[in-house]
């Protein structure tokens, strides 16, 4: 069966931009964490289009700077 809708390209350009912008608000936890999980909510989005392999990279991306805002926000409130 033939996939008829393409346009969900664009949520995979997007996935890489906004993953792409999260590796740097890791820092800033409070940030990081809504940028992340749209990052990974958009890649998830656009996976079956044309563009796959971006969404694969802004999967990636999102889940990478979303543990690391974990891992930041652990190490500085004391849980680690």
């Amino acid at each position: 069966m033939m996939r008829v809708d393409n346009d969900l390209s664009g949520f995979s350009i997007v996935s890489v931009i906004a993953g792409t912008i999260s590796m740097f608000l890791w820092l800033i936890p409070a940030l990081s964490v809504f940028s992340s999980l749209f990052t990974i909510y958009a890649g998830a989005r656009g996976y079956d289009s044309e563009q796959g392999t971006l969404s694969k990279v802004g999967i990636y991306l999102g889940v990478i700077s979303l543990s690391l805002t974990m891992l930041r926000s652990g190490l500085i409130n004391g849980f680690i």
